[in-house]
């Protein structure tokens, strides 16, 4: 079974770990690999009960304590989250993934004053950790200290531009975005959106970032016109021509809905 999970072979290992848990239930390894594995095949809400168990040992407390925490935030199971990384931080007060997990499930618990220390913890480490910046300028924002917060996600966007990064790059882009937007700054919250757009035109993350902005400021024929030069650079993305559909619909464009989708049927 190690060997099943060294080679990435996560799905073939489940079913037999799930015989071993029955014979050996506080086996902590056998516990750890079963939760590695459902959460490497997307199963997390199943995976939650045998990383407890692994966690609560001596030899798998930190690795499964750590994919307990992370796992747990992706369920948005916040409260849990922060639980699980306080006990690894209590164990490692460095761990880098304790300090991500508690911070982003306090932030999403209205405790920016607890997410900020976490944050500012992280920079100590390192003063350039881009996630760490965001982390930072999301409770910032939340603490009303709303110069500092842009200052930061300016700092964000600088460090993001001169990586290689081009998700980074993005993210650090909506997150600007996402400030203006915040603070009611339409028209830079407009110009950043799409400054965004212009450098980085093929991401779909900033994509799908400004055509959720451009539908939610009521500009759709902007969000519209982004995904139609989408299925002209991509037409074999079926994704993208679902998602022109929907927003011709949404703009009462019911003519132009149906040819996208016949042309998609006869396409594909």
């Amino acid at each position: 079974l190690r060997a099943l999970q060294h080679a990435v072979k996560f799905g073939e290992s489940i079913e037999p770990l799930r015989g071993l848990v029955t014979t050996h239930s506080s086996n902590a390894e056998v516990n750890f690999r079963l939760g590695l594995a459902l959460v490497q095949t997307g199963r997390r809400s199943l995976a939650i009960w045998p990383l407890n168990k692994a966690a609560d040992s001596e030899e798998y407390a930190l690795p499964a304590g750590v994919l307990l925490a992370t796992t747990l935030l992706s369920t948005e199971d916040y409260a849990e989250a922060v639980r699980a990384a306080d006990r690894v931080l209590a164990m490692d007060a460095d761990n880098k993934p304790a300090l991500y997990s508690r911070a982003h499930g306090n932030l999403a618990s209205s405790k920016p004053e607890e997410a900020l220390a976490d944050a500012e913890h992280l920079l100590e480490l390192d003063a350039t950790d881009a996630r760490a910046i965001s982390l930072k300028g999301g409770a910032l924002i939340d603490l009303d200290r709303l110069d500092e917060a842009e200052q930061l996600q300016q700092t964000l966007r600088d460090v993001a531009r001169d990586t290689d990064d081009a998700q980074l790059a993005a993210r650090s882009c909506a997150a600007l975005v996402y400030f203006y937007s915040k603070t009611d700054r339409d028209d830079d919250a407009l110009a950043t959106q799409r400054d965004c757009l212009e450098r980085f035109p093929d991401n779909a993350e900033v994509r799908r970032n400004a055509s959720e902005y451009f539908v939610a400021t009521g500009r759709i024929d902007e969000a519209v016109s982004l995904w139609r030069t989408a299925v002209e650079e991509t037409p074999e993305d079926p994704a993208l021509r679902v998602r022109l559909s929907d927003l011709l619909l949404m703009k009462g464009d019911r003519a132009g809905a149906e040819a996208v989708v016949n042309e998609m049927v006869e396409l594909f």
